[in-house]
């Protein structure tokens, strides 16, 4: 992908962040239904270990829908985007729940920036998908990295280019009706982009297993389980999302 294409994608992508901000929540459930978040928050909270001393960063936070729930778990979370749209909506959030552990940093992800310490944990969620080029996905991998303490983990879930996709045919490399680029990760690419970061450790599991089915068949259950049926062994190929936990 050439640069001059990347930053077309880019401001695309940002452009879309910033007119959409204020609707993101409804969208967002209703495109994977409303039980999602809890399925991908019960995910997070395992994988991470969150504890009430840690100081977590929340890598392209948008309009926190995730930042929020972890926020209660740990000492202070701090949420980074470079939408700034997408911060006020996050403001506004942390004023309504009172909350006093939240930190805003408006910066692009894919390029340095400092934090003033040093985080212990790290979660991006559907993030990276949406970075155009290989380098640029890499860099913003490595800034997690650099950010995060030495086995700190850092959790990253993003599409996954698994059986579904392959079976109909699916490019790796998408735009959606709106201009908004996308990445299908699959296990190897995305090992080989966390080790170019600086990873030493990775492994991954899926997320979405049960999201083909519906959760509102049994809105009870089905969103409980999801997050278990990921530890079977071979259940990730199935899964709509990839997630890799790197230190």
């Amino acid at each position: 992908m050439t640069e001059d294409l990347a930053d077309r994608l880019s401001e695309t992508e940002l452009r879309i962040r910033d007119s959409q901000a204020w609707q993101y929540a409804q969208r967002y459930a209703a495109g994977n239904t409303p039980w999602f978040t809890q399925v991908q928050f019960r995910l997070l909270k395992r994988l991470l270990s969150v504890e009430r001393s840690d100081v977590v960063l929340d890598l392209g936070c948008g309009p926190g829908r995730l930042t929020l729930l972890l926020a209660p778990l740990c000492r202070r979370i701090i949420a980074v985007d470079r939408s700034a749209a997408s911060l006020e909506v996050l403001r506004r959030g942390i004023e309504d729940r009172k909350l006093q552990n939240v930190v805003l940093t408006k910066a692009d992800i894919t390029m340095p920036f400092h934090l003033e310490e040093k985080v212990t944990k790290t979660l991006s969620v559907e993030v990276i998908q949406h970075i155009p080029g290989v380098e640029r996905r890499r860099r913003a991998l490595e800034n997690a990295r650099k950010l995060t303490v030495d086995d700190g983990a850092c959790v990253f879930l993003n599409l996954a280019h698994g059986l579904g996709p392959i079976l109909t045919g699916m490019r790796q490399d998408n735009l959606q009706p709106d201009g908004l680029y996308y990445h299908m990760y699959g296990g190897r690419d995305l090992r080989a982009d966390l080790f170019a970061a600086g990873f030493k450790r990775v492994r991954t599991t899926g997320c979405g297993v049960l999201s083909w089915v519906g959760y509102e068949r049994a809105p009870m259950l089905l969103p409980l389980l999801d997050p278990w049926i990921s530890r079977v062994p071979g259940v990730k190929v199935a899964a709509k999302f990839i997630v890799a936990v790197a230190t």
